[in-house]
């Protein structure tokens, strides 16, 4: 995992920016085409690297909840599951596209973080 530096910030290692940077690219690509756009441990590189949402996410490390609990993903799913009626994540309308947008900037910010 990442080291202590800087008065005990934590360094991301490379294997977490990595994951971190195709999960960014991912969301820009759902976001800019309206398709598909997080399932999990089926396409999320995160969810893939981090299986018990735990140890080492940076989604956990910053909300300290397991399956993106209190992020704008949590917003995206529950707005999908009232208004749309559907576990099929994808974008369906004009707060969808919004709600994705927040929940990429949110990981934005854990890459800036963590790099900065």
């Amino acid at each position: 995992m990442g080291k202590e530096i800087n008065g005990g910030k934590e360094e991301v290692n490379w294997k977490t920016k990595r994951a971190l940077k195709k999960t960014i690219n991912n969301w820009e690509k759902a976001i800019k085409k309206g398709i598909g756009v997080d399932l999990g441990l089926a396409n999320a590189p995160l969810c893939k690297l981090f299986i018990s949402c735990k140890y080492g996410c940076p989604v956990f490390k910053k909300t300290l909840k397991m399956n993106c609990a209190d992020s704008p993903f949590e917003e995206l799913i529950n707005h999908i599951l009232k208004r749309h009626i559907t576990l099929h994540l994808r974008i369906y309308c004009s707060e969808c596209k919004e709600l994705a947008k927040k929940h990429l900037d949110f990981l934005r910010g854990l890459l800036d973080e963590k790099t900065s």
